[in-house]
């Protein structure tokens, strides 16, 4: 009986793919770099129609299309999307970690330089801070040598390395597993030593890429905290 009913012959008509994506978001926040901003807001990143195509044997296939925001100085700023939205290769692009297909992103820095990602990605990368979705550590190094490669790596010199290591070291709660290697670490503070890492060196811009990720509700409060505080 069913082929008597009406909507079997007049089915509803599926929404497309773009109208549906226009329900679910019906503004597109389009940043306007000649509109003032608010009293005591200072633009710190700037990105611009920025575009990721990996080619493979099925064809072109766009992972980051024309993403174009504005994160703000001493700020923090959440990138939101489903699994395989494109947040980590967006972060991978913005670092310098992948070259982008088009676009482009400019930081602007503490002294006013402004640092575009296809022009002076030495120069950023010494103003970056990267805490990837994965830990990249060596098993074999101490918390303490781990921060004093990456401060070298960074600029920093002398007496001032010890310093930067401390500070980073009491920021996220180390300081008793500061001669610790890190095979000996649990997974969350490997993930602390990874925010540490990014947070060394008075980084002008840390990007966290899940950086709570796999750790129990306690380790999870505790970073959130530490990633407030590094924020003043």
């Amino acid at each position: 009986w069913f082929f008597l009913l009406p909507s079997y012959w007049c089915p509803r008509r599926i929404a497309s793919y773009s109208e549906k994506k226009s329900r679910v978001f019906p503004s597109v926040y389009e940043p306007d770099p000649n509109k003032p901003l608010p009293s005591g807001i200072t633009r710190g990143l700037e990105v611009s129609n920025l575009r990721k195509e990996f080619v493979s044997e099925h064809g072109t296939v766009i992972a980051v299309d024309n993403l174009s925001l504005d994160m703000f100085r001493d700020q923090v700023f959440a990138l939101l999307g489903h699994n395989g939205a494109g947040k980590t290769t967006t972060i991978n692009m913005l670092s310098g970690m992948f070259p982008v297909t088009s676009g482009d992103a400019i930081l602007h820095t503490r002294d006013k330089r402004q640092l575009s990602i296809s022009e002076h990605l030495g120069a950023l990368k010494n103003a970056l801070g990267v805490c990837p979705q994965h830990d990249v550590l060596y098993p074999d190094l101490t918390v303490k040598e781990h921060l004093k490669i990456l401060a070298r790596i960074k600029g920093i010199q002398g007496s001032t390395i010890q310093e930067e290591v401390d500070k980073a070291i009491q920021l996220v709660g180390l300081t008793e597993k500061v001669n610790a290697y890190a095979r000996s670490l649990s997974g969350g503070q490997k993930r602390k030593l990874s925010i540490c890492l990014a947070l060394i060196g008075n980084s002008e811009l840390v990007f966290l890429d899940e950086p709570t990720s796999g750790v129990d509700p306690y380790s999870r409060r505790s970073m959130w905290e530490v990633i407030r505080r590094a924020k003043k």
